[in-house]
């Protein structure tokens, strides 16, 4: 394995593109960074697919745009966004290999796709208003929308929302649904809302 990441982090600077992150190009595309962050006053953009084993952090006043639809970031830890992300058309995976619990912050940005695959014990929190532009997929383990609201398609064609884990809506939590925005609860899938009453 020519690039052995153990526990380290690749911190990207200046103008660069990521390539598996133009004047500067890392492109190790078969391979896997521990974590991968962005510097203050960066600015960033994906040559092809990424794959993080940990954490992803967006730094204050730095950029990450995706550069393709066909670009995938895959994040087995925590997303941070504290500067900015342009998601494209590109697809953000969270795939996780233990309970957790995972943090996304994603801040003032959105997502375009947005697939949850852990193990069926692990649990992903919001830690701020989250919006996806196009296909949401939680497909093993827990999404908590942990107080916050979750804004579901972009109000133009098709956005499904597919639940076969686990979808929570706890209390002074929300889902907003643009128009054409769909739920889909497959067998073994669990959408669950949780707060309280009032009858009038």
């Amino acid at each position: 394995n020519p690039f052995d990441y153990q526990t380290s982090t690749v911190v990207l600077k200046g103008t660069s593109t990521l390539q598996t992150i133009g004047t500067r190009s890392v492109s190790p595309t078969t391979e896997t960074f521990y974590n991968l962050s962005t510097s203050a006053s960066s600015n960033s953009t994906t040559g092809g697919s990424i794959s993080v084993f940990n954490n992803f952090l967006i730094a204050g006043s730095s950029s990450l745009s995706v550069g393709a639809s066909t670009h995938t970031i895959n994040v087995g830890g925590n997303w941070t966004t504290n500067g900015s992300f342009t998601h494209g058309s590109g697809v953000v995976n969270f795939n996780p290999t233990t309970a957790g619990p995972y943090t996304i912050t994603p801040n003032s940005s959105s997502f375009s796709t947005l697939n949850l695959n852990g193990i069926s014990s692990t649990v992903f929190n919001l830690a701020g208003n989250t919006s996806a532009a196009s296909n949401v997929n939680i497909t093993t383990g827990t999404l908590n929308l942990n107080g916050y609201t979750f804004n579901m398609g972009d109000n133009s064609g098709t956005d499904n929302l597919t639940i076969t884990g686990t979808f929570n809506i706890n209390a002074a939590a929300f889902l907003k649904l643009g128009t054409g925005a769909t739920v889909n609860v497959n067998s073994g899938g669990v959408f669950k809302m949780v707060g309280t009453s009032t009858t009038t």
